[in-house]
């Protein structure tokens, strides 16, 4: 992974409650807007990759076959060709960006978005926070000290907060789902929650959860607009809301990330002004890897990429000996999302 860049995130959510008719009248609109979204370059298709998801970086040239048949699951199958993969990381800590050696917060989300380049459509995949799985340690002088089976939201935790951090998760995600090459990362630490809520205008979301504890102002079953105080309670707060799982708080990610990515495009379309705004705006707080030239890239291709469905990893809840909370994968579930994602099935 080279380097230290700002760039986007792209969060995107299943459920696109858009007719088809709506979807190609978007289309024309984005194809009519193009060339002056073009025109704004790495800022732009910075926001843009936020907004509508990535397209694989071009200049990786064709990847036609990545090795021979495996099995899994029982299953054999044939890694997919030509796949770009993206870790988007929200980190549970505050403040802009620092290059200082501190141990980093921990990765409250993570998101793995998965571009086939040769069908140009994309898939995501939510994974746990919690998931168990062998995460790598280090000590003072960077030296890893082996792995231990603990929280993949640690991984991030054992580095520098910044480039460092986001490697070791990039490692422990590959390592999970069996050593699939991850391309590129994009974090975020998660107070920019409000920032992000405050450039979309504020996100309309339906309350699920019991929040009478964390915020009465987010009364169960109303639909609102948050504010940003509310959209930073919303998107983070866990333990005095509703059951105070993290598989409630996902939900919650995921349904904030929509309205999002709705609101987003709406105003870029408005105001072709707005994406470099954004961009400028949210740019102290994310550590990337994907240089300006990869976000032009992803603009450019940015219509031709159409989502093609939400995978998920099915475990059980458990507590640790220190009373965390835990989520065991279910191994069959983790190769079904595995084989999904990144191979086809051989007959």
């Amino acid at each position: 992974m080279s380097g230290h860049h700002h760039a986007h995130h792209s969060h995107h959510t299943h459920r696109t409650h858009r007719t088809r008719r709506s979807r190609r009248s978007e289309e024309r609109s984005l194809r009519r807007y193009l060339p002056a979204l073009l025109a704004l370059a790495a800022g732009l298709a910075a926001l843009l990759f936020l907004l509508f998801g990535p397209v694989g970086k071009q200049e990786q040239g064709p990847d036609s076959s990545r090795g021979e048949s495996v099995v899994i699951n029982g299953v054999k199958c044939r890694p997919k060709s030509n796949l770009s993969t993206y870790l988007v990381m929200g980190i549970d800590d505050t403040g802009e960006v620092t290059d200082e050696y501190t141990y980093g917060g921990q990765a409250d989300v993570l998101l793995v978005l998965v571009v086939d380049k040769v069908h140009q459509t994309w898939q995501q995949l939510a994974i746990n926070r919690n998931t168990m799985t062998e995460v790598h340690s280090y000590d003072e002088d960077g030296e890893d000290v082996g792995t231990s089976r603990v929280q993949i939201s640690y991984a991030h935790m054992a580095g520098d907060g910044g480039t460092f951090s986001c490697e070791n998760t990039v490692r422990a995600v590959s390592d999970l789902l069996m050593g699939q090459h991850i391309d590129g990362y994009v974090s975020m630490n998660m107070d920019c929650v409000s920032v992000l809520n405050n450039l979309a205008g504020g996100v309309t979301v339906t309350v699920v959860d019991d929040f009478s504890q964390a915020d009465p102002s987010l009364e169960r079953g109303a639909t609102l607009r948050l504010t940003d105080e509310q959209a930073y309670t919303f998107v983070r707060g866990r333990m005095s809301v509703g059951d105070g799982t993290n598989e409630s708080r996902m939900r919650r990610q995921a349904a904030f990330l929509n309205g999002l990515r709705a609101n987003m495009m709406e105003l870029a379309l408005e105001d072709e002004g707005y994406p470099l705004r954004a961009y400028n705006t949210m740019k102290p707080y994310i550590t990337t890897d994907l240089t300006d030239q990869d976000f032009t890239n992803l603009a450019a291709a940015l219509v031709q990429s159409t989502f093609a469905g939400e995978v998920s990893i099915s475990g059980s809840i458990g507590m640790d000996d220190f009373e965390q909370a835990t989520f065991e994968p279910d191994q069959d579930s983790l190769g079904e999302a595995v084989i999904e994602l990144f191979y086809n099935r051989e007959s």
